[in-house]
């Protein structure tokens, strides 16, 4: 996946081998501005997966004007555990919900 779409904008996805924000090493970081998703590389599929979760949060929370929580980390970490953990123990409902879209959107 090279994009996404969050609030209507399109966030490029960026994988990268040595990842740092403000001089320490992170599994991730959004830029709001350059509507930038970058993650580490050098993980497992899980962690980049929730990984890149966590960082949507970050900017849903942006997008939706709510700025005073999108930097919150103590907000965004469990709740980006716990929506990894949702869809992906919820994938066929999920894969249902994304059929029943589709097929809506042809007719």
């Amino acid at each position: 996946m090279k994009k996404i779409k969050i609030g209507g904008i399109f966030y490029q996805i960026r994988r990268e081998k040595n990842l740092e924000d403000a001089n320490q090493s992170v599994w991730g970081v959004t830029q709001y501005e350059e509507s930038l998703i970058k993650i580490r590389e050098d993980m497992s599929k899980q962690k980049e997966e929730q990984t890149l979760i966590h960082e949507s949060l970050h900017a849903m929370l942006h997008e939706s004007g709510i700025d005073n929580l999108a930097n919150d980390e103590n907000l965004v970490t469990p709740l980006g555990n716990m929506l990894y953990q949702f869809i992906t123990d919820n994938s066929q409902m999920i894969n249902r919900i994304i059929s029943t879209n589709e097929n809506a959107s042809k007719s």
